[in-house]
């Protein structure tokens, strides 16, 4: 049977990165990705969030905030378990 959710999973990203108008323009969202990470007074905290949010975080920083290796680094990631803790 077809999971739904990975049905969502497998066209967000992609999306996402295409700029489709009905998602979160892509720069915005780094944006807000990138002042999570740079905080200092983030560091060492807890940030609860949705797995979409989470995997996009993980996927940004693991890529080095390199662009071009984004959709790639995406793609390879696993999903954000239920409740998963994430280090960034």
């Amino acid at each position: 049977p077809i999971n739904p959710l990975e049905g969502i999973r497998s066209h967000i990203y992609p999306s996402l990165l295409a700029g489709h108008p009905d998602l979160e323009n892509l720069d915005d969202l780094i944006a807000r990705t990138e002042s999570l990470l740079d905080d200092p007074a983030l560091k060492n905290a807890v940030c609860f969030s949705h797995g979409f949010f989470m995997k996009f975080a993980k996927a940004y920083a693991a890529c080095e905030r390199d662009r071009t290796k984004l959709a790639e680094t995406l793609a390879s990631m696993p999903p954000i378990g239920y409740l998963e803790c994430v280090g960034l």
